[in-house]
């Protein structure tokens, strides 16, 4: 793994006298960029295996001195840069992937929740469709999250119906 070598230049850097905010800065540079480079495209395919070595190299960076104890790890790392990326194509209709959106419901006779998004949900017929980016993004979160718990909303609706 390439990663694993930039570890390596990083701790020789470091024993040549590199200052400890300088390598942590070569660090996220490096080795960060190289696990997180096209992570949207690919992070849907690995097996709960591979993600794990992939966190092991932060996590070495880390032991090493390399990087700060308080870094994301590479999932949250991705799922921000997920949520970013899915946000300007949905949002940017001149974005080279806007076009690969499913279209937007003609009309609803019903609504059941307000969503994070307005396109129709593509049916998962396998687990290579279901590793899809868009397809990932359109089913995570697609329901807004609302501010009041389980409980209070049960308490609200019981004294609307006393």
């Amino acid at each position: 793994m390439r990663a694993v070598c930039a570890l390596h230049a990083i701790r020789t850097l470091r024993a040549h006298g590199m200052c400890h905010e300088d390598t942590q800065t070569v660090f996220r540079c490096v080795v960060v960029a190289k696990l997180t480079y096209a992570a949207n495209a690919w992070w849907g395919f690995p097996t709960a295996a591979d993600r794990q070595r992939v966190e092991a190299v932060i996590r070495r960076g880390v032991r090493s001195g390399l990087c700060r104890s308080d870094i994301l790890t590479t999932a949250e790392l991705i799922e921000d840069i997920d949520d970013n990326l899915f946000e300007r194509i949905l949002w940017d209709k001149n974005h080279i992937l806007h076009a690969l959106l499913p279209d937007r419901p003609c009309s609803l006779e019903y609504e059941l929740r307000p969503r994070s998004h307005d396109r129709e949900l593509v049916p998962k017929v396998n687990s290579l469709i279901e590793s899809n980016f868009l397809i990932r993004q359109l089913y995570k979160n697609c329901y807004k999250q609302s501010n009041c718990s389980v409980t209070s909303c049960f308490l609200t609706v019981l004294s609307i119906s006393l």
